[in-house]
């Protein structure tokens, strides 16, 4: 409940100019001076002059790369290099941030390594690179941030996202050379845009929202039958799919709202079916479930 009730009070904090508080067995205190947020157990944030920290890798004979990535509370961007392994470049002026990037064996963990105690006027800005010349296994979270992620020319194998209270871009300009089996997306008070997914090559996304709004887009094109599953609770949620693919649509809860193009459909036992399923070469198989959500299918 103490999560619940600090996420609660960040996330209405632009909405206010007052002065809040909240008793010390919270922990939490805000001020409308210097606009700071006092959450105890969690490190307050020390402005410093602005530095610069950077860390590369070479490629030393690995097949494949899992990267660990745990950053809050910075604008981070992704995207790829054709020269190293890794290479990363910290731009920040908080003093006492010092983030862990190491590397052992086949496996790259970064993490910022700070739990933030304030909202203010900070930099923090995160600009990774990662290879495009081996398969990339992602796990990525992002808390209060602001993500730019470009997967254009990266071979990606598998791609797991979480973040809380963010706002994330995800491009993918052309097509992942890797069979990517699975999408997992899990947005809580933010919002996603997706760019392009079909052409990340990916048989299943899985994609589960809370007090969000995600948008995805499929672009001009599918490379395989695809299994999309969203559950959404108090979201919007809009999927724009290619015309020549077939498209099944099935809606578990009768509390969400359903848009579509209904002289495209026709409904089937429960399901929505386009007119060109039977006929197209590719399919993309969509299961929507939660509650008090929009669907906008286009």
């Amino acid at each position: 409940m103490k999560k619940l009730i600090i996420l609660i009070i960040i996330c209405l904090i632009p909405l206010t100019g007052c002065v809040i508080e909240i008793d010390d067995d919270l922990g939490v205190k805000i001020n409308d001076k210097n606009f700071n947020v006092n959450i105890d157990g969690l490190n307050k944030v020390e402005i410093g002059d602005t530095r610069t920290i950077e860390e590369e890798f070479e490629v030393k004979g690995q097949k494949e790369l899992e990267v660990r990535l745990d950053v809050s509370g910075a604008d981070l961007s992704i995207s790829k290099t054709e020269d190293n392994l890794f290479k990363g470049i910290i731009e920040t002026n908080i003093k006492n941030l010092k983030p862990k990037i190491e590397l052992k064996d086949n496996r790259i963990i970064i993490d910022d390594n700070f739990k933030y105690n304030g909202l203010g006027k900070y930099e923090n800005n995160w600009n990774l690179k990662f290879t495009n010349n081996i398969p990339l296994k992602l796990d990525i979270d992002s808390n209060a941030s602001d993500n730019g992620f470009d997967f254009t020319g990266m071979k990606i194998s598998k791609l797991d996202i979480d973040t809380n209270a963010a706002s994330t871009d995800i491009n993918f300009n052309e097509k992942n050379e890797e069979d990517l089996d699975k999408i997992k997306l899990d947005i809580n008070a933010g919002d996603l845009d997706i760019f392009d997914i079909g052409n990340a090559n990916a048989s299943d996304i899985n994609v589960d929202v809370n007090a969000g709004s995600v948008d995805i887009d499929f672009g001009d094109k599918v490379f395989k039958d695809t299994e999309v599953s969203i559950e959404a609770n108090a979201s919007s949620i809009t999927i724009d799919v290619p015309e020549d693919v077939g498209i099944s649509i099935e809606k578990e809860n009768m509390l969400s709202s359903l848009s579509y193009n209904s002289s495209e459909f026709d409904k089937v036992n429960g399901r929505y079916i386009s007119k060109n399923y039977d006929k197209a070469k590719y399919k993309i198989e969509i299961e929507l479930e939660g509650g008090v959500s929009s669907f906008d299918i286009k």
